[in-house]
């Protein structure tokens, strides 16, 4: 998971800015947008509905909006076509991975489901984001250590460490609920902050300045099914793909450095070809030059963790005296 600057809600998305539709109540024309979150709000604010965090009605209100293609699109642009969870790439996106992060209908809680969601939320530009179905929705997995398949994915888990803080219907902003917010929403936090891999592809939550594991970390590598074994093993192969140009890299820069004490121009010009190509090869993989928009690198985050590790260990000094510090490109 790495950090994604959404920004703000675009213009050009005609359920959010074009208004064509008229009001139920007065006949005023309206965006879709617009007309959707005050049918959410009477559908569920009507106590015959919901009350006291039950569901009442047999009934369910159909959400449109977040399934809007121009929708769709534009968040398959900003996550460059990849989980904004677990950074794995997907080809194309559908309306059906626009991934609410406070879910819309329910929530799921230690004591059981609470009614309704964060309907408010629906459609709001800072709660969208693009998920894979196997972080979202819920499926066993194999998990490296566990003896049996556990079901994963987060469905409409929204964990937080006191109740009390939980929003339970539209108000002034969602401010007063971040302090207890365990989950990680990788376009508000720092992911590096919480997470950490192994050399095996593990993630792990990361200590605090305490020494305890964050919580945040732990909850999200949880619940967004983070450390199942085919995302592991994934992982894995990226990062020894990646440790192999690396190393490829140092052995290259070793026998220019002979090259050039022989005075052997052609083997020079060679070495220097390679070292180019391998420069490339591990900018490419850490995203630094890929545009936005464009399909974007998968497990960056971690590669960053590796070259932070590594660096702090004193595991590129030959790099360093080449006057190639990796720590650029994170």
């Amino acid at each position: 998971m790495i950090k994604i600057d959404r920004g703000p809600a675009p213009l050009t998305i005609r359920a959010f800015a074009a208004a064509t539709v008229k009001d139920d109540d007065d006949g005023t024309i309206i965006t879709r947008n617009e007309r959707e979150r005050r049918r959410a709000r009477a559908f569920h604010l009507a106590p015959a509905n919901f009350a006291k965090n039950k569901k009442l009605t047999k009934k369910s209100f159909e959400f449109a909006i977040y399934k809007d293609r121009e929708l769709a699109q534009e968040l398959d642009r900003v996550f460059g076509t990849k989980c904004a969870y677990c950074e794995s790439n997907f080809g194309a996106v559908t309306p059906d991975d626009v991934e609410h992060f406070r879910p819309k209908s329910a929530i799921t809680t230690d004591s059981g489901d609470v009614y309704p969601g964060y309907y408010w939320l629906a459609s709001e530009w800072s709660n969208l984001l693009v998920a894979c179905r196997d972080c979202n929705a819920g499926r066993y997995f194999e998990v490296p250590g566990q003896p049996a398949e556990v079901r994963l994915g987060k469905l409409t888990q929204f964990p937080l460490s006191d109740e009390a803080h939980r929003y339970r219907g539209p108000g002034p902003g969602i401010g007063g609920e971040l302090p207890a917010q365990l989950l990680l929403d990788p376009c508000t936090d720092e992911p590096s902050v919480h997470l950490t891999w192994d050399e095996d592809g593990l993630i792990h939550a990361k200590p605090t300045p305490e020494g305890e594991p964050s919580p945040k970390g732990r909850h999200s590598i949880a619940v967004y099914a983070l450390q199942r074994k085919g995302l592991v093993e994934a992982r894995l192969e990226t990062l020894l793909n990646f440790r192999r140009h690396v190393r490829s890299l140092q052995k290259a820069l070793v026998r220019l450095n002979n090259a050039a004490a022989r005075d052997d121009a052609a083997a020079c010009n060679d070495e220097l070809e390679t070292i180019k190509e391998l420069k490339e090869a591990i900018i490419g993989m850490l995203g630094v030059k890929v545009p936005p928009g464009t399909r974007q690198p998968s497990y960056v985050g971690m590669l960053r963790d590796w070259i932070r590790t590594r660096q702090a260990a004193g595991g590129f000094v030959d790099l360093e005296q080449f006057g190639i510090d990796l720590l650029r490109f994170v």
